[in-house]
């Protein structure tokens, strides 16, 4: 989500839009006119794009928000956390429901948070009513391309994806996880 090191920049120069006896002339501070005087009538000043650079970080829309609507991105980013990527209910609750307990419960015993990432959270909300959940709201399309498969589990250490696996992996990912005691 940050800038790489070395980008460029996108280049721009700034343009006048003046009208002198109606007629529309622009100009940027390199061909300013030899005549410009009182009879210049300012109209606009535009940025135009000279060279577009690469100074775009890899991820745009990441972003996490609270049930309430704050911000959390930067502070899950910088801890070590476990996150569950559920983008829909269109996996058969009834396949992994069970395995979002036990591994809110590895979590709790290695003192590591979890949180249920949802794009859909008045759905999610009654099925895990517990006050023990953290919910956490993101766009449908970021989950997708974070994790095709609904749900996957993800492990992060400050930002960086140690283990990410689908809910049909689960066993693969309480191991690679390091959750089991």
């Amino acid at each position: 989500m940050k800038i790489p090191a070395g980008a460029v920049p996108d280049s721009f120069t700034i343009v006048f839009q003046y009208r002198k006896n109606e007629e529309m002339i622009e100009f940027d501070k390199n061909h300013f006119p030899n005549n410009f005087d009182s009879t210049y009538i300012f109209q606009n000043r535009i940025d135009k794009l000279v060279r577009k650079g690469n100074a775009e970080p890899a991820i745009l829309d990441f972003s996490l928000h609270t049930l309430n609507g704050r911000d959390t991105t930067d502070f899950i980013l910088n801890q070590k956390c476990v996150l569950l990527l559920l983008k829909d209910l269109d996996t058969p609750i009834r396949l992994w429901q069970d395995d979002v307990y036990r591994i809110d419960f590895l979590c709790h015993e290695k003192k590591i948070p979890f949180y249920i990432v949802t794009a859909m959270p008045d759905q999610v909300i009654p099925i895990f009513n517990s006050a023990h959940f953290t919910i956490l709201r993101a766009d449908a399309t970021v989950l997708k391309t974070a994790a095709r498969v609904q749900p996957t589990y993800m492990l992060l250490d400050k930002g960086t994806i140690k283990a990410k696996y689908s809910f049909a992996d689960i066993v693969k990912f309480e191991n690679e996880s390091g959750l089991l005691p």
